[in-house]
């Protein structure tokens, strides 16, 4: 996820399934949040829940990154989740396409307008848990 760290970009709706899917050692996956934190303590909270779920090692809250630090991190993941709850058309997704990383995103704002769900995306109704489930399971799959 690369955003700002605020609740209009859905963290607490895809933090909460993708925590559900990093909890059980069935999936050993790693979470990196790219993004600086907009409301003063948020970033606090969601450590904490993750520390109390003992599943902190293995979300990275990398904070703000200068882009050729970002172009990295998408270089280094495998799937990329755009959980907002409402949206212009975000420049993300145009990164994380043109590095080829299978995308999961909601249907909010300019995001269906780029996307085809199936070809280039997963599409996924905003707030919904486990429609972001299920489109990082379908991607699994699919690799």
């Amino acid at each position: 996820m690369a955003a700002q760290i605020i609740i209009p970009k859905g963290y607490p709706f895809a933090g909460k399934k993708l925590i559900e899917v990093i909890s059980p050692p069935l999936l050993q996956a790693r979470i990196n949040i790219i993004g600086k934190e907009r409301i003063d303590g948020y970033q606090a909270g969601l450590e904490r829940k993750c520390k109390a779920l003992q599943i902190e090692d293995r979300i990275n809250f990398m904070g703000w990154q200068p882009f050729h630090d970002t172009k990295q991190a998408f270089i280094n993941n495998d799937i990329q989740v755009v959980s907002s709850l409402s949206e212009g058309t975000p420049r993300v997704i145009v990164e994380g396409l043109s590095r080829g990383i299978p995308l999961v995103c909601t249907t909010v704002g300019g995001c269906p307008i780029l996307l085809t769900n199936g070809e280039n995306a997963i599409l996924i109704p905003h707030s919904d848990t486990d429609a972001i489930f299920s489109g990082i399971e379908k991607i699994i799959d699919q690799n």
